[in-house]
């Protein structure tokens, strides 16, 4: 991917050697290798990880909060009654965990990337988690 810092192709030889078998880039590689070339990578990482994992959000309620204050607070409230009063399997992921049920899953990013949160989605499914805040 082009970054705000660095453009993912410069790291192109370093995930050949690293076992690459293809890549998904914006610009044609000048290595000889398997690609796909996509206009938008982001989007279409986006579209490899939903498919990799199966679409595991298209079976659980999401929930989205968003706002200047207050986000991390009420996601834990949300959770917390959700599994209270509900007896819901509840997700969470947010700036300073994520959590499926009680398990707490460290995280280095406020927002994972898609395909980690296409990951954390197919995580929490087989756990008997449908929702997620």
């Amino acid at each position: 991917m082009t970054g705000y810092e660095t453009d993912g192709h410069r790291y192109i030889p370093m995930a050949l050697e690293k076992g690459a078998a293809c890549v998904l880039c914006e610009k044609e590689p000048a290595e000889s290798v398997p690609y796909v070339l996509t206009p938008d990578s982001r989007a279409a990482l986006a579209a490899v990880g939903k498919n990799w994992f199966r679409d595991p959000a298209a079976e659980m309620t999401l929930i989205g909060i968003t706002g200047t204050n207050g986000k991390t607070t009420t996601t834990y409230l949300l959770k917390d009654i959700l599994e209270q009063c509900l007896g819901a399997k509840v997700g969470l992921i947010g700036t300073n965990q994520n959590m499926i049920g009680s398990e707490v899953i460290p995280t280095e990013r406020t927002t994972p990337e898609s395909f980690e949160l296409q990951g954390l989605f197919r995580k929490m499914r087989p756990a008997g988690g449908r929702t997620c805040s």
